[in-house]
């Protein structure tokens, strides 16, 4: 009725900020929660979208994704058969961890469908840049907040990249 008033821009913008502080505080930056079905890693994407133009949001986490679904720790066989059943690759007398791998293969294929990006190669990222993507994913605050050791952060985020690519 007003598309002028401020008023409901602001209050708008100041729940978003504040949402935004209190999940990062009260989760100290942790975007993996116990529980969750695939492990991710939010600052290897945003890495990749900050450091290369040409790369969107989602094309980095969609570039991930189907390395992420390989890489993680195995969920629970019902929770991946819940999934092969809604993704149509239900195959009896497969182990949880083939089941695993046909997920992945499933999002993959899905995303190439699509034309979008499932793998680093598919958004052109050399891998000689994979220390130095590894190495801002430590600056990214809502994946790290301080948590990690370098160390071991940078031997897990190049062993992603290199499985993504």
């Amino acid at each position: 009725e007003s598309p002028d008033t401020i008023d409901w821009r602001l209050d708008l913008f100041t729940a978003a900020l504040l949402g935004n502080r209190s999940a990062d505080d009260a989760l100290r930056g942790s975007h993996v929660h116990e529980g969750e079905v695939f492990e991710g890693d939010y600052g290897l994407a945003t890495a990749l979208h900050i450091k290369y133009p040409h790369v969107w949001q989602q094309d980095g986490n969609a570039a991930m994704r189907p390395a992420v679904i390989r890489q993680s720790k195995m969920p629970a066989t019902e929770t991946l058969d819940k999934i092969a059943q809604a993704l149509g690759i239900v195959q009896e007398g497969h182990s949880a961890q083939d089941t695993q791998i046909k997920i992945a293969d499933e999002v993959a294929r899905i995303y190439r469908q699509h034309d979008i990006p499932s793998s680093l190669r598919d958004l052109r990222i050399p891998k000689e840049d994979f220390t130095t993507i590894a190495k801002d994913s430590m600056k990214i605050f809502n994946s790290n907040a301080g948590l990690r050791l370098e160390e071991e952060h940078m031997k897990n985020a190049i062993a992603m990249l290199e499985a993504a690519w």
